[in-house]
C-alpha cells in the first residue's frame, strides 16, 4: 500500500476512534447525569414513603383516641400507644431525609411541633375524654389533627412536585442521550464505507504491482540463498568462539563467587569479632560498676569509680557525671574522667541550651543519644565541646534518685554511630543500677539519721527522769508485761537489767493499807478507759517505805 493511501487509512480511523470516544465521553456523562438524576428521584420517593408512614402513624393515633373514646376500653389505646413509640422516631427520619431541602426542612420542623402539640393534648385530656367537656375536647383536637393534615398535604405537594420535575429531567436526558448515541453511528458507518472503497481501489492497484515485484523476488532469492550457505558457514565459526568464550567466562564467574563467598566469609568473622568484643567490653563495663556499687558506701565514690571505670573498661573517650545548677544552667559537674582540666573549667563555666541533649535528659528523665555531631545544631554546648577534641557521638544518660532525676552520665566517643541499641540498652542498665545505688545510699543515711534521734530522744528522756525523779512504764494489756524505765527501777529498788515487770509483781510493791485503794483506783480507770491518779505508798524489796504519786494514762491502739 502506498505511503499516501495509509496516511489517509490512518487519518479515517484515527476520526472513526475520536468520533467513538467523543461518544463515550458524552454517554458517560449522561449516564452519570441520569445516574444523579435517578439517586435524586429515588431519594423523593423514600420521602414521600416516610411522609405517608407519619401519616398512616397519625391515623392510628386518632382512631386509638376516637376507639378509646366511644367505648372507654384501655384495649383500644394499643394501637394508640404503639404509633406513639413510632411517630416521633419516623419524624427525625424525615427530617434527615430532608436536610438538603430548606422549606421541606420548615415544614417537618412545624408537622413535628403540631404532633408534639396533639399528643401533649391527647395526654393532658385523656380524662375529660368522656366527661363533661368531651365536645370542647374533641373540637380542639380535630382542629389540631387537620392541622397535621394539611402539613402532610403540603410536604407531600412539596415532593411530588420535585419527583414530577426529577422524573422529567431524567426522561429529556435519555432522549438527548439517545440521540446523539445514533448520530454517532451514523456517521461511523458513513466514514468506514468511505474507508472501504478506497481499500478496494488500492487493491486493484497493489495486484500488478505484486507480480512484477514476484519475479525481482525470484531472482533476489536465488542470491540470497547463496548468502545464507556462505551465512551459515560463518555461524558454525562463530559457535565454536562463543563456546569457547563461554567456557573462559564460566571460569572467570566461578573464580569471582569463590573470591566473593571467601571476602563475605571473613567479614563475617570480623564482624562477629568486633561483636565479641564489643559485649565483653560493655559486660565487663556492667560487671565493674555492680562490684563498685558493693563496694563503695556513698556517691562521691560512686561518681569517680564510675567515670575511671567508664574510660578504662568502657573505652569512651571521656567521660563525667554532672549534677546541673537548673536555675543558672551550669552543668555542675562533680566527677569525670579523662577530662582536662582546661576542659572541666570550659564546661564548668558553659550553659546548655533548654531544647539540648541535657536539659531534654533532666526534664523527661530520658536518655539522648547523638551518634553524629554534624546533625546537631551549632547551640548545642556538646557539640561545641566535641568539634574542640575531635569527637564524633556521645550518649547522655539521667540519673535518678528518689523518683527526681538530679543529674547525667555523659559519654563521649571518637568512633561515628557507636551506639546501637544493645550498647544503649546495656549503658541504660549501668545507670539505672547507679540510680538504685543512689537510692540505697539515701535510705541508709535516713535510716541512721532516724536512729540517731530516737537514740537522742531516749537519753533525753533518762536525763529529764532523773533530773525530776520521775520513773514510767509502758503496759501492754494484751501480753500483761509493763517496760520500766531506769528511773522507775531506781524508784522501787531494783536493777535497770529488770524493767520488765508483770503486773502481779507491782502489785506486791505497794503497801499492804494502800493496796485495795490502788487496785480499785486501777480497775476504775481501766473499765472508764479514763486516766486515773493517786497517791500511794511502796515497800521496796529491803524494807523501806516510800511516797510516790502514779498517774495512769490510758492510750488505745487499733490493731489488724
Amino acid at each position: 500500500i502506498p505511503y499516501r493511501f495509509n496516511n489517509k487509512l490512518y487519518i479515517g480511523f484515527a476520526f472513526v476512534f475520536l468520533l467513538s470516544a467523543i461518544t463515550g465521553f458524552t454517554s458517560y456523562l449522561s449516564f452519570k447525569k441520569q445516574a444523579n438524576l435517578s439517586a435524586w428521584v429515588i431519594h423523593s420517593y423514600k420521602v414521600v414513603n416516610a411522609i405517608q408512614n407519619i401519616q398512616n402513624l397519625m391515623t392510628d393515633l386518632e382512631t386509638g383516641q376516637s376507639s378509646f373514646r366511644a367505648s372507654g376500653e384501655k384495649q383500644f389505646l394499643q394501637s394508640y400507644n404503639e404509633g406513639i413509640l413510632l411517630v416521633l422516631p419516623a419524624i427525625e427520619e424525615l427530617k434527615k431525609l430532608v436536610l438538603d431541602n430548606a422549606e421541606q426542612t420548615n415544614n417537618v420542623i412545624l408537622l413535628k411541633k403540631n404532633i408534639d402539640q396533639l399528643l401533649h393534648f391527647w395526654e393532658k385530656n385523656r380524662g375529660d375524654m368522656r366527661g363533661m367537656h368531651s365536645e370542647l375536647v374533641t373540637a380542639e383536637e380535630k382542629r389540631q389533627t387537620d392541622e397535621i393534615r394539611n402539613n402532610v398535604y403540603l410536604l407531600l405537594q412539596v415532593e411530588n412536585t420535585l419527583l414530577a420535575g426529577r422524573n422529567k429531567d431524567d426522561n429529556k436526558l435519555i432522549k438527548v442521550a439517545s440521540r446523539a448515541s445514533l448520530a454517532s453511528i451514523i456517521l461511523t458507518f458513513i466514514i468506514i464505507s468511505i474507508l472501504i472503497f478506497f481499500m478496494i481501489r488500492e487493491f486493484k492497484n497493489r495486484k500488478s504491482t505484486i507480480e512484477k515485484l514476484n519475479q525481482f523476488n525470484s531472482e533476489l532469492a536465488f542470491q540470497n540463498e547463496e548468502k545464507e550457505k556462505r551465512a551459515a558457514e560463518l555461524v558454525i565459526a562463530n559457535k565454536e568462539l562463543v563456546f569457547q568464550n563461554e567456557e573462559k567466562e564460566k571460569r572467570a564467574d566461578e573464580l569471582i563467587i569463590a573470591n566473593k563467598e571467601l571476602a563475605f566469609q571473613n567479614e563475617q568473622k570480623e564482624k562477629r569479632a568486633d561483636e565479641l568484643i564489643n559485649a565483653n567490653r560493655l559486660y565487663a563495663f556492667i560487671s565493674q560498676i555492680n562490684q563498685t556499687i558493693v563496694e563503695v558506701g556513698n556517691e562521691e565514690t560512686l561518681f569517680e569509680k564510675a567515670c575511671n571505670i567508664a574510660i578504662d573498661i568502657g573505652k569512651f573517650e571521656i567521660a563525667w557525671i554532672g549534677i546541673p545548677d537548673k536555675i543558672n544552667k551550669k552543668l555542675g559537674i562533680v566527677a569525670h574522667g579523662n577530662l582536662p582540666a582546661g576542659d572541666f573549667e570550659f564546661l564548668n563555666n558553659s550553659t546548655y541550651d533548654d531544647d539540648g541533649p541535657i536539659a531534654n535528659a533532666l526534664r523527661n528523665g530520658k536518655l539522648y543519644v547523638i551518634n553524629d555531631f554534624d546533625n546537631e545544631p551549632e547551640k548545642n554546648i556538646l557539640k561545641k565541646y566535641a568539634s574542640l577534641r575531635r569527637l564524633k557521638s556521645c550518649i547522655v544518660l539521667p540519673i535518678i534518685k528518689s523518683d527526681e532525676t538530679i543529674g547525667v552520665f555523659t559519654l563521649l566517643s571518637s568512633k561515628l554511630n557507636l551506639f546501637d541499641e544493645e550498647e544503649i540498652r546495656l549503658l541504660k542498665e549501668a545507670t539505672d543500677d547507679i540510680s538504685f545505688a543512689l537510692n540505697v545510699f539515701e535510705k541508709e543515711k535516713q535510716r541512721k539519721q532516724m536512729e540517731d534521734n530516737i537514740i537522742r530522744s531516749e537519753l533525753q528522756l533518762k536525763d529529764a527522769e532523773a533530773i525530776a525523779h520521775f520513773g514510767s512504764w509502758e503496759f501492754d494489756f494484751s501480753k500483761g508485761i509493763a517496760e520500766w524505765s531506769e528511773e522507775a527501777c531506781r524508784i522501787y529498788g531494783l536493777e535497770s537489767a529488770d524493767n520488765l515487770q508483770l503486773y502481779k509483781t507491782w502489785i506486791t510493791f505497794i503497801h499492804p493499807e494502800d493496796i485495795d485503794y490502788a487496785i480499785r483506783s486501777i480497775k476504775d480507770s481501766e473499765h472508764a478507759l479514763g486516766n486515773s491518779a493517786f497517791h500511794h505508798r511502796i515497800v521496796r524489796k529491803n524494807g523501806e517505805v516510800r511516797h510516790v504519786f502514779l498517774l495512769q494514762i490510758i492510750r488505745l491502739q487499733a490493731t489488724l
